[in-house]
């Protein structure tokens, strides 16, 4: 690999790598500014395919931009739009012509892993440190952005798994998977737990659909028990970690605020279905200072996000979100079940981060800022490479029932 390639494939990998770290924004935008000018230069050797979801997006950012009209502050909401919409529809964009092969797909993956690594050793050690406490402003992020995280990339490592570790894939998931359950034990999240539970069950479903494993109802009830005594058993340790055992702790399940602060919301939204008050996580606290619970000062956003979605640009926010998440799932899930191998992969990966980071983010909002740019980077990665290299044919669906089944589930 030459000097030119390398400083070519910088900017991707960089981005990829700090995009979880605070405080990277001046170098993370310089690093999306360069990628997507190579990816310019480049476009028609990239030669990429026609944009997956073009409706679903353009509903969602003509919701968004439209929120402009009635925005109680429309210089901050113009901000908001510009990172949340512009320069994550950018990233989707160079990652989207630039994965167009293995090579790139790999480069990301290690980039994706050397950051999930650093982050991890960071949380495991900071934690023997402080005994096990998890201070906000650390360098490696808060509790709630590190669990957003998790949910982001666990599909895509992976994948990093069936792309680099194929003679001991199980080996290599067994010490992913002891590193990330110890991660996301520290941060104590609650929610963190049902979304992983949600992507497992997704893998579960792709398994049996591709026909890797028989299912019969005896199995079927297994799996569903395991998953739900896993969920419950995350939920509970987490709750424990984090009260200190104490039920008459403020941040216990029974304490929590967000039930009466979402009814509120709901009720707010309704009031007036059509509009809200502009785009940005902060516009409830400008337009709905009422709203705020004096006993939780958290709470100046709905910790939800199709409820932000709702007080920001009322009820066609909240559609047009929520069909933005379901196209992208429906058209990864499609390229999970055709073409080759890793298209396949690349696919499943995709739906599962989709479905995970809806699913964590109905008790918080974390699509923002870094974590919707690595949602969307990523998303333009695996939309790259899947729609490249899978096929809408229906013979694949046979061939791939054809393959041993070891081998399948091995790779999943």
């Amino acid at each position: 690999m030459n000097l030119k390639t390398t400083l070519l494939l910088l900017p991707f990998m960089v981005l990829l790598f700090i995009l979880p770290f605070p405080g990277t924004v001046v170098l993370r935008l310089a690093c999306l500014a360069a990628a997507f000018l190579i990816v310019a230069i480049s476009w028609r050797r990239l030669s990429p395919p026609p944009f997956p979801c073009k409706r679903a997006i353009a509903l969602w950012a003509g919701v968004v931009i439209a929120s402009l009209l009635v925005a109680v502050d429309p210089a901050y909401s113009l901000g908001e739009i510009k990172y949340e919409v512009g320069y994550a529809l950018i990233a989707f964009a160079a990652f989207f012509a630039w994965t167009r092969d293995e090579k790139q797909l790999r480069l990301s993956c290690l980039a994706v892993l050397a950051g999930f690594a650093v982050i991890s050793g960071s949380a495991l050690l900071g934690a023997d440190l402080r005994k096990g406490e998890w201070p906000s402003d650390v360098y490696y992020g808060g509790v709630g952005g590190v669990s957003n995280y998790l949910v982001t990339v666990g599909p895509v490592l992976v994948l990093t798994v069936a792309l680099f570790g194929r003679r001991h894939s199980r080996k290599w998931l067994a010490l992913l998977g002891l590193a990330f359950g110890a991660v996301a034990l520290l941060s104590a999240q609650r929610a963190l737990w049902p979304a992983l539970g949600l992507q497992a069950a997704l893998v579960c479903v792709w398994v049996w659909q591709v026909r890797a494993v028989a299912v019969d109802p005896v199995r079927l009830a297994l799996t569903g028990t395991i998953l739900l005594a896993l969920i419950g058993a995350g939920i509970y340790v987490s709750d424990q970690y984090r009260t200190g055992g104490n039920p008459e702790s403020p941040v216990a399940m029974g304490k929590d605020l967000r039930p009466r602060v979402w009814k509120k919301v709901g009720e707010e939204i309704l009031a007036h279905p059509l509009s809200g008050a502009g785009f940005g996580l902060g516009v409830m606290s400008k337009a709905y200072p009422a709203l705020l619970p004096a006993e939780g000062k958290v709470f100046w956003h709905p910790h939800n996000l199709v409820l932000n979605y709702g007080i920001s640009a009322g009820v066609p926010g909240m559609v047009a979100v929520l069909a933005l998440f379901a196209a992208l799932a429906w058209r990864f899930w499609q390229l999970a079940l055709r073409g080759e191998r890793l298209a396949r992969l690349a696919g499943l990966a995709g739906a599962a981060m989709v479905a995970g980071v809806l699913a964590r983010n109905m008790a918080n909002d974390f699509f923002v800022r870094d974590g919707a740019l690595l949602f969307w980077a990523l998303a333009g990665m695996l939309f790259g490479y899947a729609l490249r290299h899978g096929s809408t044919s229906g013979d694949d669906q046979a061939s791939l029932r054809q393959e041993p089944r070891g081998i399948v589930v091995a790779e999943a």
